[in-house]
């Protein structure tokens, strides 16, 4: 036996004890991602929606001070922004789709329309940019349409199918 547990004085000490040492001997996610490609996928697409928030009050101030001012240079920066905005939205759209939650099987970065979980947050009515946060930097999401956490690491692989 290489951990002896100490004691416990009563059964309610035994019981947080052994839950405490659960806790901390398993990884504390029960869903994670399926692949490294995936994993990758859900990091640069919840990048680009960060991106795309923030970019679009950018574009929308350059092009109320553009015509305050008549500047005819911030409405070209302006248009130019909007242009990459479009293209952001695009290529976040094309990606968000393709990337599934483990468990429920939704797009958490997709925009799907439906129901969300009651316990789904939302930041100025975005889901997404709660999802997109949440990946970059605590490294877990919580799916808006199931509730479930899940890690941002790969899933652990059998070595069933491998030793045929």
């Amino acid at each position: 036996m290489l951990f002896q547990e100490p004691p416990a004085k009563s059964k309610f000490q035994a019981v947080i004890l052994t839950t405490s040492l659960a806790l901390f001997s398993r990884n504390l996610f029960m869903h994670s991602v399926s692949s490294q490609s995936v994993l990758i996928r859900f990091k640069i697409t919840s990048l680009i929606l960060l991106l795309l928030f923030l970019m679009l009050p950018i574009v929308i101030g350059s092009l109320l001070y553009g015509f305050y001012a008549h500047d005819i240079a911030w409405l070209k920066n302006a248009g130019i922004c909007a242009v990459a905005c479009v293209f952001l939205k695009v290529l976040a759209l094309m990606l968000g789709e393709r990337l599934k939650c483990s468990l429920c099987m939704s797009a958490p970065l997709g925009n799907l329309g439906r129901a969300k979980h009651r316990s789904a947050q939302s930041f100025c009515g975005s889901y997404r940019v709660v999802v997109s946060t949440s990946i970059l930097f605590k490294g877990k999401f919580r799916c808006p349409y199931c509730g479930e956490m899940t890690g941002m690491r790969v899933r652990e692989r059998s070595g069933h199918r491998n030793s045929r």
